[in-house]
């Protein structure tokens, strides 16, 4: 639902004029957020509201994009006899509070709060960090529980509002107190309304672009398209469809060397006194931490010269050892996706295991590739969104029956669609290695597909394969969304 149903309408008795408190309180919360951060020596703190079958992040420290709603509700237990729920370290107790959604994706100390307020919300303080830290002392829980109170206390106000399933308000704020918000930001942000136009953007943002806020502000999204625009659009439609934020995703530049990575986020969103949904999209420019990243995971390499004997090339092995990196990359003006990625201290041996796997395509890890990828299309953009499944071709294989087809056979079964196998069987010579890629000849289309398409692929090396077919189908599909189970190499993450 990108727009609410004309018959809703506004909140009975809410006033186009809203107190000023409304701001106010927010920002009040954002404050004490910190507070209880900085007491407990976290990096994140979160007020977060349970609406049953999610959670809104209304405001909070220490991450960057405010305003997130996830799947699931965040009940605690076991809990101390406050309602409290703490665990000083995550690891060692083997529980995962918080689903990964702390800053930097880890999780060490988690604590979590009720909030008591007047309007009876399920309201909650979440305090995190990637470092486990000690247990909290009773000196510390007392004025904990001063900072929830106070945290509730400001928040009365628009709790109710908040709470209301015939608001439907996800911030407490106004309209133009968001507009300002962006405005005022000095992160890269900007405000998009249910037809994805423009209505605020920060001036970092704006920079990115080379323009003026003012020259970009009423013009669509699609006018001002980052490289892989177009699966974007896809992403932000999805979320305001769902009401569901988006998952961190990478944002890659065409392949060249050097080119930035940035992590971006839509959040849907409905201020005070608005019946509309809009979306808040995030971004940062992570090139410098994942180039980092890069340069710890060649230092360990280097200083562990001693590897293993041949390592057994089991699927354990790869699903244990590829990291999990949602991104969005570009190859000759196509974006795809990607969900996972090579390491590069056992790359080699990846690769001989993945090699292995080829020949024999055990069920069970063709039946665990498809689950990820089906995760991760209802996730991002919804199955509903395509007709058909269509694999790239096999290469090497003797018979039409290669990892690509069976994950795209596999991943259509779970969707329900049918599978396309649209392109001609390549017999090619030589080694399977990704890189032979390179020399193979042009894709031939044998089957125009004519509806919206999931294209499927188990490796893009270079993107190059996946942008062929996506640019042979889509003249006649129209609509096709690119995805391949591995891409890319992992920082140390």
């Amino acid at each position: 639902m990108t727009k609410r149903s004309a018959g809703r309408g506004k909140r009975a008795g809410l006033s186009e004029a809203q107190p000023p408190a409304s701001g106010r309180a927010a920002q009040a919360a954002q404050r004490l957020a910190k507070v209880a951060a900085a007491l407990f020596d976290c990096r994140t703190a979160l007020v977060v509201l349970d609406l049953g079958d999610r959670t809104r992040i209304v405001c909070g420290y220490g991450l960057p994009h405010n305003y997130r709603t996830v799947e699931g509700p965040f009940q605690f237990a076991p809990t101390d006899s406050a309602g409290r729920y703490i665990v000083p370290d995550v690891e060692a107790a083997g529980v995962d509070p918080w689903r990964g959604h702390a800053r930097d994706g880890r999780t060490g100390f988690f604590l979590g709060a009720p909030v008591p307020n007047a309007a009876g919300a399920a309201l909650a303080l979440i305090v995190a960090d990637a470092r486990p830290r000690p247990a909290p002392s009773p000196d510390d829980l007392h004025v904990l529980d001063e900072i929830v109170a106070l945290i509730g206390e400001e928040l009365t106000e628009v709790l109710p509002l908040l709470t209301d399933p015939q608001a439907h308000v996800t911030v407490p704020l106004t309209y133009d107190q968001l507009l300002r918000s962006i405005d005022d930001s000095d992160r890269m942000a900007a405000l998009l309304d249910a037809n994805l136009k423009i209505l605020a953007i920060s001036q970092p943002a704006a920079r990115l672009f080379g323009k003026s806020r003012s020259e970009m502000i009423g013009h669509l999204h699609s006018e001002y398209p980052l490289a892989a625009g177009q699966t974007l659009e896809l992403f932000f439609r999805r979320a305001l469809e769902a009401g569901i934020s988006s998952p961190d995703l990478e944002v890659v530049g065409a392949a060249e060397l050097g080119s930035p990575v940035y992590a971006l986020i839509a959040s849907p969103l409905s201020p005070i006194g608005d019946d509309s949904y809009f979306l808040k999209v995030s971004a940062r420019e992570i090139t410098q931490r994942v180039a980092r990243a890069d340069l710890v995971d060649e230092r360990v390499a280097r200083e562990h010269r001693e590897q293993p004997d041949a390592l057994e090339p089991t699927a354990e092995f790869l699903f244990e050892t590829l990291a999990e990196r949602r991104a969005i990359r570009s190859r000759a003006g196509v974006s795809y996706v990607t969900l996972r990625a090579w390491r590069k201290p056992v790359r080699d041996y990846q690769l001989n295991a993945l090699k292995a796997l080829k020949r024999h395509r055990p069920r069970a890890f063709v039946d665990r590739i498809a689950a990820e990828i089906e995760a991760s299309v209802q996730m991002l953009v919804g199955g509903a969104a395509f007709k058909c499944v269509v694999p790239t071709p096999c290469g090497h294989s003797r018979t039409d029956e290669c990892l690509s087809v069976a994950i795209a056979r596999a991943l259509a079964a779970r969707l329900n669609l049918p599978m396309a196998q649209a392109f001609a069987h390549q017999r090619l010579k030589g080694s399977s290695h990704p890189k032979a890629n390179a020399t193979r000849p042009p894709l031939v289309l044998r089957q125009p597909v004519t509806e919206p398409a999931l294209l499927v692929d188990d490796v893009a090396t270079s993107g190059s394969h996946l942008a062929e077919a996506a640019t042979l189908l889509k003249p006649h599909c129209g609509a096709v969304l690119p995805i391949a189970w591995i891409g890319g190499d992992a920082s140390a993450d």
